[in-house]
């Protein structure tokens, strides 16, 4: 089920990435019919979020661009946190080897020509022994049938 995302984030997402052209990916609502190109855009998302929700490595980054580049969107701005492939596929392996990743909830927000837009709630284990939630708003770029750019921003209490 897909929720209706907060107004602060609707904002930032009409006004920033136009998305009110968009088909959204919520199935209860009315939507207009994805290109070819969203489709296959739409399965290789899908794809990577079951193999990473399976802790499978390989799975999850089948459908990377050898040039795969990840940015974290911090006060500074944009920085570029992994590039490449092998690279990435280094940082999984890591971090599925902790165990401290205990899985997401994701919210599909849009998907619109090359460019899908959602909002995950990863949840990890503490040192303490509990739990904490992190939200994440993710924007994927694709190009040549590959997931090609990923944007992360974390908004944080202040």
């Amino acid at each position: 089920m897909i929720r209706k995302p907060v107004q602060v984030f609707s904002v930032i997402l009409f006004a920033g990435f136009g998305l009110s052209a968009c088909g959204t990916l919520d199935k209860e609502s009315a939507q207009p019919e994805m290109t070819q190109t969203e489709q296959e855009y739409e399965a290789i998302i899908q794809r990577s979020q079951d193999a990473f929700m399976a802790k499978d490595v390989e799975g999850a980054i089948a459908d990377l661009d050898e040039d795969f580049r990840y940015f974290e969107i911090g006060e500074e701005g944009p920085k570029e946190a992994i590039r490449g492939k092998d690279n990435v596929r280094e940082a999984l392996t890591m971090m599925f080897a902790t165990d401290r990743w205990l899985g997401a909830e994701v919210d599909r927000w849009g998907l619109m020509d090359n460019i899908m837009v959602q909002v995950e709630k990863d949840t990890y284990k503490t040192e303490d022994g509990g739990t904490i939630t992190v939200p994440t708003l993710v924007v994927f770029e694709h190009r040549n049938g590959k997931r090609w750019r990923e944007w992360r921003f974390r908004p944080e209490d202040k």
